[in-house]
């Protein structure tokens, strides 16, 4: 069994999405490992283990504070110039253990404009060519809420008889989830990747073919970094 999370990004010219697709018997190891990074955060600048990581926000001028009543009580979550070089370091080191699993897989495809819905369904087309080649089956796991109902609506369009994909997509808040996270940060990097904003260095835009190299997915249809571009014309 493979656990897959998914998360997005995008803005009004794309939208992407990252699966994370992990083992079942590698969840535990893959796991423990981002613990001791998350240890090591604390550690080193008094950042909570259950902090939420959640990069857009982290890696803004005004990421969420770790104490509301004190906003300035921890330095790497504050506004100047040599917090925010911190931050950037973390993501970085997020990207590195991300990278450093056993046995984990990584998709990500991205559309121009905002269909969503539609490069989500061809999302879980890769997903099942991959579980397929693997022999395997796969339960999704979504970050927030499928108002609407809509995502659930793309996998009740797969074939009962061969999908491997089972059940409905789990919902679950980027908060309470240490994968869910990961998948953002995963997700994040590839936007940085392929929008390679000038006001952006240029290590972010090299940040997800660089550390996440190990882990991505590539088939000859692939961009050089692995972010598989969809057609929606």
């Amino acid at each position: 069994m493979r656990l897959i999370y998914v998360d997005d990004s995008g803005d009004e010219d794309c939208v992407m999405f990252s699966a994370l697709i992990v083992p079942d018997h590698r969840w535990t190891s893959n796991l423990k490992s981002w613990r001791e990074s998350s240890r090591t955060l604390n550690n080193q600048h008094k950042v909570p283990t259950d902090y939420e990581l959640h990069s857009q926000e982290w890696l803004s001028s005004s990421p969420k504070p770790v104490d509301i009543e004190n906003p300035g009580v921890v330095e790497i979550t504050t506004a100047n110039k040599q917090a925010r070089a911190l931050r950037f370091k973390v993501f970085e080191n997020s990207l590195r253990t991300i990278g450093s699993f056993v046995d984990v897989q990584l998709l990500t495809v991205h559309a121009v404009g905002t269909g969503k819905y539609e490069l989500y369904r061809e999302l879980l087309l890769w997903i099942e060519e991959y579980l397929e080649e693997e022999d395997d089956l796969g339960l999704v796991i979504l970050d927030g809420l499928d108002q609407g109902s809509y995502y659930r609506e793309c996998h009740r369009e797969l074939d009962i008889n061969s999908r491997r994909i089972i059940e409905d997509p789990t919902e679950m808040h980027s908060h309470g989830s240490h994968w869910i996270q990961m998948a953002d940060a995963c997700v994040h990097a590839a936007y940085q990747a392929v929008k390679k904003s000038p006001n952006r260095d240029e290590r972010f835009h090299r940040a997800y073919g660089s550390h996440l190299e190990r882990i991505i997915l590539f088939d000859s249809g692939d961009a050089e970094n692995g972010i598989r571009f969809v057609d929606m014309a």
